[in-house]
């Protein structure tokens, strides 16, 4: 019995793809399928899939660039081949399909029945290996798959060609298929009872209901700025997904990620959002900022208000940037989105300076909205002063020192922070650094970052 059913149903098995050789009285046609992607994690990512067909001691060489709406990664790629090929044989004629990753070849032919019984959840690719397995149940004859022999000369050649041919397609335009649609006949949907958890029904119910999710304008318009500032600043252009992967990484507290989020959705109160009708005038007036005397936005906020706090903190972190040996760079909104993003390569430090900045960008930026939320929200009478807001700064950021140094403790166990790690992200921004011990982290003594309150 099955769940969240859409109403196909297959009578067909499900091992329709077998692992293994073709049976003594079958001839098989023998397909060897190989895949390349570039610019992976871009916008501009991009994958392509070569195939040789060898049958009746003739080799037919083909190549497809895989089409942005199927993937752009390598199992993408080889997922595609596999269906052109299935589509395009003989229905009647056994084939053996021959793949270099062990990954998809495990998951067509071990893993596909535990997959189709908790119904796709959380499968990259997941609509086109359904194209594959209906297009696989289509078939009169066997459809075989294995990995190419890494001792077989042949089946190493044709590799090669086939990926020479994939090579090639990555230059190609993309391809106009699959378009038609799933027969239900022989198409697996829903959840098997049998395999249903609790947790598994919640992921079910919620994927079916981001089926018809529609993102705000505002966020779009976010994240466009967040790839606009990455392609000008570090020449990358990141997909969405990196963005928000970027948004949750561990290196930024939990306060820290749930701002990056709200920052991103445009979920706080600012700027129009209290122009809404029904509000009463004294709350709708904190729309525009009463010192510039334009509608406020989280850009103004964060680097542009004349208010006393954001230039203030920007240019303490622009000094101990700047210690670290870097150049500094105004920011922008898209900057501090993506902080997470950038990775830094100067002084053979790349783990620790890029850790560094995005904990100096975030934390930096996350106490100039907390500053904001001080006079605007709770509506405090007076500005805080230059003192009072480098003061707060200092801080944070030894606060945020204290912490990397607590979280090494061997009680928090796989997720303690290693030594190494510790010392590589403030390294060359501690206080009088050339007088302490080299392994600081080691001592009860208090260790402050190089700039010292006001």
């Amino acid at each position: 019995m099955r769940i969240f059913t859409d109403g196909s149903a297959i009578k067909i098995p499900v091992e329709v793809i077998q692992r293994g050789t073709t049976q003594p009285d079958e001839v098989a046609t023998t397909i060897t399928i190989a895949a390349t992607e570039e610019r992976q994690r871009e916008e501009e990512a991009s994958s392509a899939v070569g195939v040789i067909i060898d049958q009746r001691h003739q080799s037919d060489a083909l190549e497809f660039k895989t089409p942005r709406r199927v993937g752009t990664d390598r199992q993408a790629a080889e997922l595609f081949g596999i269906l052109k090929v299935i589509e395009s044989t003989d229905q009647n004629q056994a084939i053996k399909i021959e793949l270099a990753s062990k990954d998809t070849v495990d998951l067509l032919s071990n893993k596909i029945q535990d997959v189709e019984d908790k119904g796709y959840l959380g499968i990259k690719n997941a609509d086109i290996i359904k194209k594959v397995m209906t297009g696989a149940r289509k078939r009169k004859r066997k459809t075989f798959i294995r990995i190419i022999d890494e001792e077989n000369q042949e089946a190493q050649r044709r590799r090669q060609k086939a990926l020479e041919s994939a090579k090639r397609g990555l230059k190609k335009g993309e391809e106009m298929g699959p378009e038609n649609q799933d027969d239900p006949r022989y198409r697996q949907s829903g959840m098997k009872l049998a395999s249903m958890t609790q947790s598994l029904a919640y992921k079910m119910i919620r994927a079916q209901k981001m089926k018809n999710y529609q993102r705000q304008n505002r966020t779009n318009l976010n994240l466009a700025k967040a790839k606009a500032s990455m392609k000008t600043t570090h020449h990358k252009n990141p997909t969405d997904k990196e963005i928000w992967k970027g948004i949750r990484s561990k290196d930024f507290s939990r306060a820290v990620r749930y701002f990056l989020m709200m920052t991103t959705h445009d979920g706080y109160m600012v700027g129009s959002n209290w122009e809404r009708p029904g509000y009463k005038p004294e709350l709708q007036a904190r729309a525009r900022c009463r010192k510039c005397q334009i509608t406020e936005t989280m850009e103004h906020i964060l680097t542009e208000c004349q208010c006393t706090g954001q230039e203030v903190i920007w240019n303490q972190a622009k000094m101990l940037w700047e210690m670290k040996g870097y150049q500094w760079k105004k920011l922008d909104l898209g900057d501090i989105l993506t902080c997470a993003l950038p990775r830094f390569k100067k002084n053979r430090n790349t783990v620790g300076d890029s850790r560094f900045y995005r904990i100096l960008i975030s934390e930096s930026a996350r106490l100039i909205w907390m500053i904001r939320n001080d006079r605007v929200i709770n509506e405090r009478t007076d500005e805080a002063t230059d003192k009072e807001v480098q003061n707060k700064w200092v801080e944070l950021m030894n606060r945020r020192l204290t912490l990397d140094r607590d979280m090494m403790h061997q009680k928090f166990e796989k997720k303690a922070l290693s030594t190494k790690l510790v010392l590589s992200t403030w390294k060359s921004v501690l206080l009088n650094e050339e007088t302490i011990d080299e392994d600081w982290t080691k001592k009860n003594s208090e260790v402050l970052v190089g700039i010292a309150p006001a």
